[in-house]
């Protein structure tokens, strides 16, 4: 065996030098060799595991073999990549310029690679010294995380599919649904027609724009009947707030301006005949409606209530507001004088108190009237009692233009005046409490003139239930 590191065997220097050149001594690598046979690949590895062990063949280590003992494992691997990679770089030269070179080259190659395996694996495993890591447990926790957000996401984009799904089903198994068009993708004359019938409760609006389009389509060359002033108190009152008033606005080509967006024109080039014509044609339509005959009795009713506060409207025949005073004053000495103390029962009348969402502007009109009346009064006390506050109510009852209901029975039907004028309170069940109203008659109460169907005097009414003491039954009444 000693015959392989003679001095005059150039292979075995060869592999001593390469040895020695991965950082062991001359002696660590004849003793490799040795005990490798030979073998450079296998006398690196056994060297690069032989931590602790020294090859000094006379039991003394030297500096080198020192140096390398006095290294931890990990610097030995780090010393040997490096000598690796130095290697690996010179054999890339060409291997024609020197053949012992590249095989030197070859084997150092592999025992580098060897030791970075080991390297890897001892660093990623066991540490630097061999001792085995712990697992970390963030790893694992952000790995979990990772799934469960994976597994979450999945679910979310199979819940999203499923939804879809659900939705492309439901369109399928309803094909004969349809979302409604859009006013304004509707044509011109559907768009005139659906606003003038949502205008049909709101007289006033019906006459005010009634009036406007009739005015434009009589004079279309005057600028000032073609713009409306949104901020204008007459536009509040009438137009303001009003379903379908602006969208027909619209329909006829009124457009807002350019420079004031509170502003609507309608530019002389857009005006319309035929539009207008037939804007004009379904608003007078509208006015035979029920709808607008029942709103305009109510603003008209307003109006004259408020007339009847200020003094303006009184009985025929008074001229001016002193001849007013002196009969309401008459009124006022029919009537009993008031119960004293805890007697008697509080009846209270309103006016307009009927008036719907679209003349709420007017609710501030009401008049309301209370007294308190004994059981045993009688009805034509309390007419005494109103035409003290205007001379014009009682003959607005009387003439049947005007109707007084009372509250506490259902239905709710209008009073005879002629028929219950002698009649007490209590009997008509207005006492120990009653609630009245005035309203505006309707055709068919006005028809009636207090005769039933077969002609004779009656009360042309059906009475409802009342919550006052000694209601007369609907037997006596008829």
């Amino acid at each position: 065996m000693k015959r392989w590191f003679g001095g005059g065997n150039n292979k075995d220097s060869e592999k001593v030098s390469t040895l020695k050149s991965m950082g062991f001594s001359a002696e660590q690598a004849r003793e490799a060799l040795k005990a490798t046979s030979g073998n450079v690949q296998q006398a690196a590895e056994y060297l690069l595991s032989s931590s602790s062990s020294s090859f000094n063949t006379t039991g003394g280590a030297s500096s080198t073999g020192n140096n390398v003992m006095m290294m931890s494992e990990e610097e030995q691997l780090q010393q040997a990549m490096q000598q690796s990679l130095q290697i690996q770089q010179s054999s890339q030269q060409p291997a024609s310029s020197n053949p012992s070179k590249s095989n030197q080259s070859a084997a150092s190659v592999k025992a580098g690679q060897a030791a970075l395996g080991r390297f890897q694996n001892s660093s990623t495993t066991y540490g630097a010294n061999g001792i085995k890591k712990k697992k970390s447990t963030a790893t694992t926790k952000s790995n979990n995380t990772n799934s469960s957000s994976k597994k979450n996401n999945t679910s979310k984009s199979n819940t999203n599919n499923t939804n879809n799904t659900n939705y492309k089903t439901t369109k399928f198994e309803h094909p004969n649904v349809k979302v409604p068009t859009k006013m304004s993708d509707k044509t011109k004359e559907e768009q005139i027609l659906r606003c003038t019938k949502r205008l049909s409760t709101n007289s006033l609006a019906i006459d005010t724009l009634l009036k406007s389009f009739t005015t434009i389509r009589d004079k279309p060359t005057q600028d000032k009947f073609r713009n409306i002033d949104m901020t204008h108190s007459g536009f509040v009152r009438a137009l303001s707030n009003v379903p379908g008033s602006l969208d027909l606005l619209r329909a006829v080509n009124f457009q807002p301006h350019y420079q004031n967006p509170q502003q609507l024109i309608l530019e002389r080039h857009a005006v319309d005949p035929a539009l207008l014509y037939l804007a004009i044609s379904a608003l007078e339509q509208q006015r035979s409606s029920e709808e607008y005959q029942s709103d305009k009795a109510l603003r008209v009713f307003q109006s004259q209530v408020k007339s009847i506060q200020d003094g303006i409207l009184t009985a025929p025949g008074v001229t001016n507001m002193e001849e007013e005073l002196v009969q309401r004053s008459a009124y006022l000495s029919k009537c009993p004088s008031e119960p004293s103390g805890g007697t008697g029962a509080l009846l209270q009348i309103t006016m307009a108190g009927n008036s719907n969402s679209n003349n709420s502007n007017n609710s501030n009109n009401n008049m309301k009237l209370s007294r308190k009346f004994d059981g045993d009064d009688t009805f034509n006390d309390i007419l005494s009692f109103m035409g003290a506050h205007g001379t014009i109510l009682p003959i607005k009852l009387s003439t049947r233009e005007w109707c007084i209901v009372d509250l506490n029975r259902y239905p709710v039907v209008p009073l005879d005046i002629e028929l219950n004028r002698n009649k007490t309170l209590s009997f008509l069940g207005l006492w120990p409490s009653g609630k009245l109203e005035i309203r505006p008659s309707e055709e068919s109460w006005k028809d009636k003139e207090g005769k039933g169907e077969d002609g004779n005097e009656d009360m042309g009414e059906t009475m409802g239930s009342s919550r006052g003491l000694n209601a007369a039954p609907s037997s006596v009444l008829s």
